[in-house]
């Protein structure tokens, strides 16, 4: 973080690219060496830690901070962030200017606009659409962050060469239990962060479906069916997601090893946030199956066996 004045030291602001409910977004120049970024005028009235700051920071920049850590190319990427004011709010809340600097993707849209502009997607436009979706839920719960907002106008496209990135971390949360670790208003239970993604995971499954008039109406389960996006959040809010619990038509090992949402950091021991994202791979596959005819979650490697690929190799897989 640096201070106000450093951001016109640094970078010349040009057009505005785009506005939202929470702030405007610009095109910067960096003087020192003439490269463009992304640069965000935002607020915020919550603070959260993190790990080498020795102060709370906005809960957006938190989160970036944590999304960084590695790296992902389906996350926006954090450049710096500056404090620009500080104002004082009825109740003792405090209200934060900040301006984010961001990577520069270049000629982009939302996905809201690409749906538009594509009304008859190719069956494998939306297969890429959906696994690098999917892939950068799984990105932010194996960072242990919820993104809490993903939908059609968080999610920018890339085409060339068709690739998403996530944008608009304003909304999340930390995954956690414990109550003495974040600020209430900034921690999520691992269940309910699972709940929450897969909700809205399946509502942008279910407009791209809308959009992908190649998929023959027979195969078109995201909306009806016994894995429709209906039944699949019904029985979601009834599943079971301790670590003794298990999906229907899979093994309790496939379950709690699915290398599409498995924690890189832990094994496949038990450990409760792979357990929940482990189920969150299980659903998630069963609709993709739906989709395309064919078995995704063989192709992710999920089996019977609880056979288990290397997480690397399934991102090939995703691209």
């Amino acid at each position: 973080m640096l201070l106000a004045v450093t951001v016109e030291v640094k970078y010349n602001l040009k057009e505005n690219i785009g506005a939202g409910c929470y702030g405007n977004v610009y095109r910067g120049i960096r003087i020192v060496d003439g490269k463009q970024f992304i640069i965000k005028s935002t607020f915020s009235e919550v603070d959260s830690n993190v790990p080498g700051y020795p102060l709370p920071i906005p809960i957006e920049v938190a989160m970036m901070t944590i999304a960084r850590d590695p790296p992902s190319p389906l996350l926006i990427k954090l450049q710096e962030w500056f404090l620009v004011k500080v104002e004082k709010l009825p109740r003792g809340k405090v209200c934060k200017t900040i301006m984010l600097v961001m990577e520069y993707l270049g000629p982009c849209r939302t996905l809201e606009d690409f749906l538009q502009k594509h009304q008859h997607l190719e069956e494998r436009v939306a297969h890429t659409l959906i696994l690098q979706i999917v892939k950068a839920a799984q990105e932010c719960l194996r960072r242990k962050i919820c993104h809490h907002d993903i939908h059609d106008c968080n999610i920018l496209v890339i085409d060339p060469p068709l690739q998403i990135k996530l944008i608009d971390f304003g909304c999340g949360m930390h995954i956690c239990h414990d109550p003495k670790k974040y600020p209430p208003d900034t921690r999520i239970s691992p269940k309910k962060a699972v709940k929450n993604t897969v909700k809205q995971l399946f509502d942008i499954m279910r407009e791209i479906e809308k959009q992908c008039s190649s998929i023959p109406e027979g195969r078109a389960g995201l909306t009806n069916g016994p894995y429709g996006h209906r039944a699949a959040v019904k029985a979601l809010e009834k599943l079971d997601l301790s670590e003794d619990s298990s999906v229907p038509g899979a093994s309790q090992k496939s379950v709690s090893c699915s290398p599409l949402l498995h924690d890189h950091h832990s094994s496949c021991s038990g450990n409760g946030l792979v357990q929940d994202y482990g189920n969150l791979g299980i659903i998630l596959s069963l609709v993709l199956d739906r989709i395309s005819g064919a078995s995704w979650s063989k192709g992710l490697g999920m089996s019977s066996q609880g056979k288990e690929d290397n997480l690397e190799v399934i991102g090939d897989h995703i691209f």
